[in-house]
């Protein structure tokens, strides 16, 4: 989480060492519009003085000054080749609204070229965020694909109880 979480915390008048890796973790992967809540309400942080959606659109504007410095993780790009190479079929599950992801995704075309599909969090087809299966069972029938087929790579604990609600098999990365 590093540079990205402590510069959302900074962004919306929070102390750096407001974002513990302990909560960090239990709100990654959760869809935008609860992790704040729950983010705030864990810090101790009153409505009366920031809003979560005040807090969302301070962190915003924190993340659109970082995009282009941000890389994937070591290895993901060839590993992405390499598995298109082998005929995979694949797509994202993220539980980013369209927009975040697309602003994203922009500086990383190299990761979203692979995908044959993508699925976010603010998707009419995802009914409920993460640690409900939604996004990837969604994800799976586009790619026509049983769940049970499915690889899922996931970086967020909330993430994983999805994809293995999903019926999917899920390898965890852990967010460093």
């Amino acid at each position: 989480y590093g540079v990205v979480g402590e510069a959302g915390s900074q962004g919306a008048g929070l102390p750096e060492e407001a974002m513990t890796w302990e909560l960090h973790g239990s709100i990654i992967g959760t869809r935008p519009e609860n992790w704040s809540v729950k983010l705030l309400e864990a810090l101790g942080v009153p409505t009366e003085k920031l809003t979560p959606s005040r807090y969302l659109e301070a962190y915003d504007e924190v993340m659109d000054t970082l995009h282009a410095d941000l890389r994937p993780m070591p290895f993901a790009v060839e590993l992405l080749e390499r598995l298109k190479s082998l005929g995979v079929r694949m797509a994202i599950a993220t539980s980013s609204q369209k927009a975040a992801f697309d602003k994203k995704m922009a500086f990383q075309p190299r990761l979203l070229e692979h995908m044959e599909h993508v699925v976010c969090g603010d998707d009419p087809a995802v009914k409920q965020g993460k640690p409900a299966p939604d996004i990837f069972l969604e994800a799976a029938r586009r790619l026509g694909a049983e769940p049970g087929e499915c690889v899922i790579f996931e970086d967020a604990p909330s993430g994983v109880k999805a994809g293995r609600a999903a019926g999917g098999f899920v390898v965890a990365i852990p967010d460093a």
